[in-house]
């Protein structure tokens, strides 16, 4: 009896930390909603941070990009994301959650983070279209504790939307996803 009370005891004490951290988060909660647009679904201001012209696909071998489109004909994903569910799953060694939710809102996304991935209506991946982020962000506004990002252009519409966590410490398994609609 005694060793089934200290088994529990020492579960309690050492199994309880991951898990109840685990509990905290749900890979659903980080994309709060994400939205098709075309170029002229964005308004002028949206189109004034746009720095790009053109759209190209990226193979492994990104040295020379194919199947380019112009931004006119391109897609755009506008989506709102909760930075505090999204820095707990991005949190690591090298990246500390408090860092992640900084003041400035790129420390989430990019290099060594966190990728933007789409998967078009045909279930395949829309290629890269940026060597490090997967897909290009042209604006990021940040309010409070929500993200609101325009994802493009995109060489394809896309029906899915997912955030390819780098590394994570505490939830190496989860993967933010969002079905666009």
């Amino acid at each position: 009896m005694k060793q089934i009370i200290l088994s529990i005891l020492l579960l309690t004490l050492f199994g309880c930390g991951e898990t109840e951290k685990k509990s905290q988060v749900n890979s659903n909660d980080v994309i709060i909603e994400a939205v098709n647009l075309i170029y002229n679904d964005l308004i002028d201001g949206e189109k004034d941070d746009m720095i790009f012209t053109k759209c190209c696909c990226y193979p492994k071998n990104w040295n020379n990009g194919i199947d380019c489109v112009e931004k006119e004909d391109a897609f755009y994903v506008k989506t709102k994301i909760n930075i505090n569910f999204l820095a707990a799953l991005t949190e690591s060694d090298a990246f500390k959650k408090d860092y992640l939710i900084s003041e400035n809102p790129h420390t989430l996304y990019g290099k060594y983070k966190n990728r933007w991935k789409f998967i078009d209506v045909d279930g395949n991946e829309i290629c890269p279209t940026s060597k490090f982020d997967g897909h290009n962000d042209f604006r990021l506004i940040r309010n409070d504790t929500i993200d609101e990002v325009i994802i493009g252009p995109l060489p394809k519409r896309p029906k899915k939307m997912i955030i390819e966590i780098l590394n994570s410490k505490y939830y190496p398994d989860m993967i933010p996803e969002y079905v666009l609609k």
